[in-house]
């Protein structure tokens, strides 16, 4: 789903996310080349709602939303 990530830094985060146990690799058995699959660890799985509310608040925010200060923050 990223089309425009090269290799060497799609392995690199693949392995930094594995290091923080965000998601473990598993051999996919009996395909050829050897077949990998990731999967979100329950650490990972308790990210997904926060970064479904970032990419939100990222779209909101991209289509234009006004942004004002509030008077008790001034």
């Amino acid at each position: 789903m990223l089309p425009n990530i090269s290799e060497t830094v799609l392995a690199r985060q693949l392995k930094e996310l594995e290091a923080h146990a965000i998601l473990i690799k598993r051999e996919i058995p009996d395909t050829v080349p050897i077949g990998i699959k990731y999967i979100l660890t329950n650490k990972g799985l308790d990210l997904v709602p926060i970064l479904d509310s970032l990419c939100n608040w990222g779209k909101l925010y991209a289509e234009g939303k006004e942004i004002f200060v509030s008077s008790d923050q001034e």
